[in-house]
């Protein structure tokens, strides 16, 4: 278990760490997950892929995946689903506190393609504002995709790149080759946002529920195959 305090988000791209950081992995590839709520580092769709993400190793070209609440002065901690390897990172607040499920899945549990990445956001108290920022660099950051939106998604394109697309119920906006946006939720309140293929089955609420299952269950069959 980590634990640390929420970094201001006004502080543009802060140092990370490689100990501030969960895993989290369909077997195929990995990413890491920060404390302050970035992906900074994932290779899709295979570990030895080309990266999409690597602000780790270089903070401003990197590319990166943020989604965090904002929450001052808040206490984090990350820990995950007993005998899985579905991450939770729980911020706490003086007035207000919320927390992200990150889980990879594979062919296996999708039953198509290459693999998805959904990151759940809960608020657990009060009302909470939500900073997300995601600018994948294809190709070892060698390639900055296009981006296009339409209602409920965006898609990262580059040539000679498998092209991701994000999908969540928010107003994204393009910004420096990537997306933003913002939204609040409130107490009990939560919003999944799935990173996957161009082209892939979107997933509604109900198959999304049942993939979160999937995973937890399939983790931890797994997990009893160990002695």
């Amino acid at each position: 278990m980590a634990e640390a305090s929420t970094p201001n988000l006004k502080n543009a791209r802060p140092p990370r760490p490689i100990a501030d950081h969960g895993a989290i992995g369909n077997l195929a590839t990995m990413a890491l997950v920060a404390l302050d709520g970035t992906i900074d580092f994932m290779c899709w769709p295979d570990f030895d892929s080309p990266s999409v993400f690597a602000a780790l190793l270089d903070t401003d070209k990197g590319g990166h995946f943020i989604l965090a609440p904002e929450i001052a002065d808040a206490r984090v901690v990350q820990s995950y689903v007993p005998d899985t390897n579905v991450l939770l990172t729980h911020w706490f607040g003086e007035d207000s506190s919320a927390e992200i499920t990150d889980l990879m899945a594979g062919p296996e549990e999708l039953g198509h393609g290459t693999g998805r990445l959904l990151r759940r956001v809960r608020v657990t108290r009060g009302d909470v504002r939500f900073k997300l920022d995601c600018r994948p660099r294809f190709d070892y950051a060698r390639q900055r995709p296009k981006v296009t939106c339409s209602d409920g998604h965006v898609v990262f394109s580059a040539p000679g790149a498998p092209s991701l697309r994000l999908c969540a119920p928010v107003e994204f906006t393009i910004e420096d080759d990537g997306a933003v946006a913002t939204f609040t939720l409130s107490n009990g309140q939560t919003m999944d946002f799935v990173l996957d293929e161009d082209g892939d089955p979107v997933m509604d609420a109900r198959k999304r529920d049942a993939l979160v299952h999937e995973v937890i269950k399939k983790w931890q069959k797994w997990s009893q195959r160990s002695t």
